[in-house]
């Protein structure tokens, strides 16, 4: 499923519902949009919780990764390419705000990092 774009900006919309306050909508009202959480729970562990529309996002940014396009950032809008919310699914969850997400072809690694590749 192809994310609707912002004609104007060329890129995916996101953000919250039409401007509207969404405390006042039935939530079968709302607009879906792009929901990206990444948290890290009580006890330490990495969980990312997506949306139909944060998934094919994810998907689409993971995908476009190459030599030549290395990384993206994930963060609020004004800082990463992939906009992640901040609203924690549980009140103990670490919610992590920034990020980057890196494309590693082994003969880079065998050059600047061979000590995360397996010995063969």
């Amino acid at each position: 499923m192809d994310l609707p774009l912002d004609e104007a900006r060329k890129e995916p919309r996101r953000g919250a519902i039409s401007g509207l306050d969404s405390a006042h909508l039935d939530p079968t009202e709302w607009i879906m949009t792009v929901r990206i959480t990444i948290n890290l729970t009580a006890t330490g562990e990495l969980e990312i919780w997506l949306n139909e529309q944060g998934r094919d996002l994810l998907v689409r940014e993971l995908q476009h990764l190459s030599e030549k396009s290395d990384h993206f950032h994930f963060g609020p809008p004004e800082i990463g390419e992939v906009e992640i919310s901040s609203r924690p699914y549980r009140s103990n969850d670490r919610i992590l705000e920034l990020g980057k997400v890196y494309f590693r072809p082994d003969a880079w690694d065998r050059e600047y990092f061979p000590h995360v590749l397996p010995r063969t």
